[in-house]
């Protein structure tokens, strides 16, 4: 992503989102919106925050160390620093690290009587909580980065940029008070697309499934599909493809008595030689040490 080209955008968006967001018992303060480059730079010395602050990576990786934790962010994950975590960064200066930054704060609404536990501000208050660690983005947060500095060139809809920051934050705080992440997946319109894949990997009349077909089917490019794919849900689909048909296998060794050859290719692959090896790569077993396990017919 070219700095220069997003230097306007940003700046317009953070200027339209500067005043407080008022939502029920909470006020979220948006201190900066930004996107930078690391350069040359290698390290960013231990420092501590009295603000949240997330990091989406958008180029190369960096290294950061909370406390004994030592862990990369790679391209299309997340980092949420909480205030009052001291943590650095280390980055690769031949390969310069570029992420979009959001910083804020959370306070009660003034302008409304205290909540008495279980409101908004308590619910975001989660993220003081969590433990930094990368996350991939598979909710949509790139998206939602995306669609701000769209509707930024619109000065005259603020409430609308308000709101996708705060939809930014309240993904977050879903993640960590531990509710499913499939309801923000959903929420944010995303997972429209694999549920789609979803069911034409799991349809066993195509026998001959590749990406390629799956791609024409959706009407979509082959790279574009695959890299909507894994940016959503972290694996490829060929990925997702060998894991349906290593469980399709099981149920066969298990409640058949096909031959390994004869289930290999029921189960989707195109040699048992391929079958054997990804089997006991993905269970630690042959298929025949699984099927023993089955119990003795009475």
């Amino acid at each position: 992503m070219n700095i220069e080209m997003i230097k306007l955008p940003i700046q317009m968006l953070q200027n339209s989102i500067l005043s407080p967001i008022l939502i029920n018992d909470a006020a979220v303060d948006i201190i900066e919106i930004n996107y930078v480059s690391t350069g040359r730079e290698s390290y960013c010395a231990p420092h501590v925050h009295t603000w949240f602050e997330m990091n989406y990576t958008t180029e190369n990786s960096m290294v950061t160390g909370v406390g004994p934790d030592v862990f990369r962010v790679n391209e299309n994950e997340l980092l949420l620093i909480p205030p009052g975590i001291e943590h650095y960064h280390t980055y690769d200066p031949l390969k310069p690290y570029a992420c979009f930054v959001l910083q804020w704060i959370l306070r009660e609404n003034d302008s409304l009587p205290k909540s008495e536990g279980n409101g908004f501000l308590d619910f975001l208050n989660k993220l003081s909580n969590a433990k930094p660690h990368a996350m991939k983005d598979i909710y949509g947060i790139s998206d939602l980065f995306e669609k701000a500095l769209k509707e930024a060139e619109n000065p005259y809809n603020p409430v609308s940029l308000q709101l996708i920051m705060v939809k930014i934050i309240t993904v977050m705080a879903g993640l960590c008070s531990g509710q499913s992440a499939m309801m923000y997946k959903k929420d944010v319109g995303l997972s429209s697309l694999v549920r789609k894949v979803e069911m034409l990997l799991n349809d066993s009349s195509l026998k001959e499934l590749t990406v390629d077909t799956i791609a024409r089917s959706l009407h979509m490019s082959y790279g574009h599909l695959a890299r909507t794919y894994k940016k959503q849900t972290g694996n490829t689909i060929l990925e997702r493809l060998n894991q349906i048909r290593i469980e399709k296998s099981k149920e066969y060794l298990l409640n058949t008595d096909y031959s390994i050859k004869e289930l290999s290719f029921k189960a989707g692959f195109e040699s048992q030689f391929y079958f054997s090896r990804l089997f006991r790569l993905k269970t630690g077993m042959t298929p025949s040490e699984f099927r023993h396990q089955r119990p003795a017919a009475d």
